[in-house]
């Protein structure tokens, strides 16, 4: 079994496995994900607001848990999830909140920058004591400045790295976004399946 637990603006938290746990769909947008799910959905801050991300995930695994503090948004996303029935959605405040599971993926996407540092590096210290023991980690934030944010992509992705301890397996900066991608598991997608040596 693979849980999964997303960290993003208004599609929180989700949890769960797919059919064949290490199938890479090279055609993903995500190809380099150690594949917990069989596609990923494309990362788009632009969907989150409609529980996009988390329906997407939804048709891939078996338990789909969705946490965000903000009252509207779990509603849109009890409304979105409900074909779902393996699908819930929980009102949960993070850092304070942070489920108690393992997962072997957590997602973070569109909220560290509306973390101050110390409330950040505790998300962070929550998210990596919750990867299993060869769990990975995704973050994914908006790069433009956002009025009211105590920091900006850059100094959450910098915080991350500092302080997870992790290999850094995926980095990927475009004008408008920064993704990455921190393994416990420090061996590529393609070493894994055996596409290539580890020499």
């Amino acid at each position: 079994m693979i849980d999964i637990l997303t960290v993003c603006l208004l599609t929180v938290t989700i949890h769960g496995h797919s059919a064949s746990a290490g199938t890479n769909n090279a055609n993903g947008p995500l190809p380099w994900l150690r594949c917990p799910v069989r596609a990923t959905a494309p990362f788009s801050n632009r969907g989150a607001p409609t529980a996009e991300l988390s329906a997407d995930l939804a048709t891939r695994c078996d338990r789909l848990l969705c946490c965000d503090t903000a009252s509207a948004a779990v509603a849109l996303a009890r409304t979105r999830l409900s074909p779902f029935n393996h699908a819930q959605v929980l009102q949960a405040r993070l850092p304070e909140q942070w489920p108690s599971e393992k997962f072997d993926l957590i997602v973070i996407s569109e909220l560290g920058y509306y973390l101050d540092a110390e409330d950040l590096k505790r998300l962070i210290e929550q998210a990596s004591q919750s990867l299993t023991a060869d769990g990975q980690l995704l973050a994914c934030h908006w790069r433009p400045p956002i009025d009211g944010c105590p920091l900006n992509a850059r100094q959450v992705h910098d915080l991350l790295h500092e302080h997870l301890h992790l290999p850094r397996l995926v980095l990927h900066q475009e004008a408008d976004f920064l993704l990455e991608l921190w393994s416990r598991e420090p061996r590529s997608v393609a070493t894994l399946e055996g596409l290539r040596s580890s020499t």
